[in-house]
């Protein structure tokens, strides 16, 4: 996967794949899972715990975020 700019781009199948592999991924983290991988985060609203959950998740999967 290149970009995930909207739902709408994805099959039913591929959002049920990316459900499960979610609940997988927070049952078991794979702490490198992402290592080496950019991704960006586009908070239109500021909120804090959606930037500290997002953090949170972003450092068990191996990624740093740089927060501007």
């Amino acid at each position: 996967m290149k970009a995930f700019n909207d739902l709408a781009d994805f099959s039913t199948e591929e959002i049920r794949a990316l459900v499960e592999l979610a609940g997988r991924l927070d049952r078991h983290p794979e702490p490198d899972a992402l290592k080496g991988k950019i991704l960006s985060l586009l908070v239109l609203s500021p909120s804090l715990r959606t930037l500290a959950s997002f953090q949170a998740a972003m450092a068990r999967l191996g990624l740093s975020l740089i927060h501007i």
